[in-house]
């Protein structure tokens, strides 16, 4: 019991290293420090979720899930965790995994807004744009000004029904105003504008879009038509 005790102590202090080298940059020093840590207690979860974090930062999708996921066999009830294990996950494009994680980050922590816009955007993804509107809509009475719960309730209700177009266009103007240099919401906008048939509006949201990011194609093809018009 001892050297178990003995173990975990040298663990903790391998672990409190790398979170130190962490703070400073040092990302190598760091990651060896994690994995000291588990060498010492192959069952102490915090190191998995540094590491798998670590990766996930740096692109390493399939290392980042390994490594949460098993941090999670440790400590599965572990909140952080689980929703960046959704968000790796998501990125991979492995919705069936990504949505189940995020719904139980969402129900034990409710008031989260990052879990509140990522699950929404995974609904979205899943074509269930009532329940992203819902949970966006929510996200959005505790910060109105959050780009990106716009950019997706544009989206939403933009794919939800044609009579959702209005609503829609109202979020893509709110997301172009909180951030104008954003070509992808002058372009949506522009979209949006061009289908509800007011082609002057969408000439200029794709002029303006095309003045951010000159190399916007999906922009330059509308705004041939919407000038045309």
């Amino acid at each position: 019991m001892t050297n178990g005790n003995n173990a975990h102590d040298r663990a903790t202090h391998h672990y409190n290293l790398g979170i130190r080298y962490e703070r400073d940059g040092d990302m190598e020093n760091a990651a060896r420090e994690f994995n000291n840590a588990l060498n010492e207690d192959a069952a102490f979860p915090y190191p998995y979720k540094s590491l798998g974090e670590m990766a996930y930062r740096e692109g390493r999708l399939a290392e980042a899930e390994e490594k949460l996921s098993r941090a999670l066999e440790l400590d599965p009830d572990w909140l952080e965790a689980l929703g960046l294990l959704a968000d790796v996950c998501y990125e991979r494009g492995d919705l069936e995994k990504a949505v189940p994680c995020m719904e139980t980050a969402l129900r034990g922590d409710p008031a989260n807004l990052h879990y509140l816009s990522q699950l929404g955007r995974m609904y979205i993804a899943q074509q269930r744009y009532t329940e992203a509107i819902d949970l966006l809509q929510s996200a959005l009475t505790q910060d109105p000004e959050n780009y990106r719960f716009h950019y997706s309730l544009g989206v939403a209700f933009g794919k939800r029904a044609m009579n959702d177009l209005d609503s829609s266009i109202s979020h893509w103007e709110e997301a172009a105003r909180l951030i104008p240099d954003s070509a992808k919401a002058f372009r949506n906008l522009g979209i949006a504008y061009f289908t509800r048939g007011m082609m002057d509006e969408a000439a200029a949201a794709f002029n303006r879009a095309l003045r951010i990011d000159p190399d916007d194609s999906v922009a330059r093809r509308f705004i041939q038509f919407a000038e045309s018009a």
